[in-house]
């Protein structure tokens, strides 16, 4: 049972170490002026999404950097979607519609409507951003101008998430506890090792020239989590990535309720841990059940221990997320049960090898 315990503090002290790693380099979007006025293509894929493209499309609009396109891929929606980017276009034409393609055999939906916006953009520096993204005005010209200042051929961007329904806020904090616990973020430009990929779909910034020469959305088309496999993928090719917080430059609402958001997370969690099905149950396992051992341990060190090490990295990423450091405190307990539910629906998403997405069937 003592070297049960000590592993369990062991893997706690790997997390605590990288929480503050993270904290003490402040990983955020700093304020830059893009070199060179480059052309910036603002990609956009959105499937019936009619209650978030109006409110994206008018904070684009708002941005300081003026020498911008916006295309809207509009992937077979059933809703008001090209009606509402029609309305846009209208008043700045800087907005385009590009009308969805019926989706060929091997794509999924949002790999080829990106590829497709990618094929249909003049831009120097590729944006793609979801249609539930939140953009504050200086997004476009600090992301650039970061990219540039950099010397990178992706940058990547977690936005500050909105969370307003009770299971939102239960589930949707899961991703920062992992990744600021378990992937120093620096490290993703630092190292080319492909396990220090961390990338998020909802803003993805490519140089042109990179993107055109190795094609990533083509190369991944069939890939359910594009994102860390793209980053994974420039990797290998030795192209420099970089992840970064939102901060208050970029905010999302994933999901609007609780059940999307567990169908949501499970359907990406088991990536997070390298898409290792054991790395995941060890974490699931050894966060469920690591206070019940320092419970059960004689030496009372060990309690005292791995509670100072739980509270100080919920803290620490809590506040790196925008979350106060009682709030992170108080839903320790309701989110690992959320946490075990998340992982169980992956489980069974893997073993049944798909899952449904807005209508369509995703293989995994």
């Amino acid at each position: 049972m003592i070297a049960i315990a000590v592993i369990i503090l062991f893997y706690l002290l790997i997390r605590n170490v990288v929480v503050l790693y993270n904290f003490a380099v402040q990983p955020y979007l700093i304020r830059l002026v893009p070199e060179n006025e480059p052309l910036i293509s603002i990609l956009i894929p959105a499937r019936n999404e009619e209650d978030n493209i109006g409110s994206l499309l008018k904070l684009l609009t708002l941005q300081t950097y003026r020498r911008l396109e916006i295309l809207v891929y509009d992937d077979q929606s059933d809703d008001r979607t090209a009606e509402i980017v029609t309305g846009f276009f209208k008043a700045d034409n800087r907005i385009k519609l590009i009308k969805g393609q019926k989706l060929p055999v091997g794509w999924l939906g949002k790999n080829h409507a990106c590829y497709q916006l990618a094929k249909a953009s003049n831009g120097d520096y590729l944006m793609f951003i979801d249609a539930d993204v939140r953009p504050e005005a200086h997004l476009a010209s600090s992301a650039v101008g970061y990219l540039q200042h950099k010397k990178a051929g992706l940058l990547s961007i977690f936005p500050h998430q909105i969370k307003k329904s009770i299971g939102e806020q239960l589930t949707v904090s899961l991703m920062y506890d992992i990744l600021l616990t378990l992937l120093p973020l620096a490290f993703v430009r630092k190292s080319r090792r492909p396990v220090f990929s961390g990338a998020n779909g909802q803003f993805m910034l490519f140089e042109r020239s990179v993107y055109l020469e190795h094609q990533p959305h083509w190369l991944k088309k069939d890939q359910p989590v594009e994102d860390i496999a793209i980053m994974q993928l420039f990797k290998k090719f030795n192209i420099p990535c970089i992840t970064l917080l939102g901060g208050e430059d970029i905010a999302c609402r994933m999901y609007n309720n609780g059940t999307g958001a567990i169908n949501g997370f499970a359907k990406n969690v088991i990536r997070f841990f390298g898409n290792s099905i054991p790395f995941t149950l060890f974490h699931a396992l050894v966060t469920t059940f690591g206070l019940v051992v320092m419970l059960m341990m004689p030496d009372f060190r060990f309690l005292s221990m791995y509670l100072i090490g739980v509270l100080v990295y919920k803290a620490v990423a809590g506040r790196m997320s925008r979350e106060s450091i009682l709030k992170a405190w108080l839903l320790i307990i309701p989110r690992q049960f959320m946490f075990i539910i998340v992982v169980i629906r992956a489980l069974i998403f893997r073993l049944r090898q798909d899952y449904s997405w807005k209508g369509r069937n995703i293989k995994i």
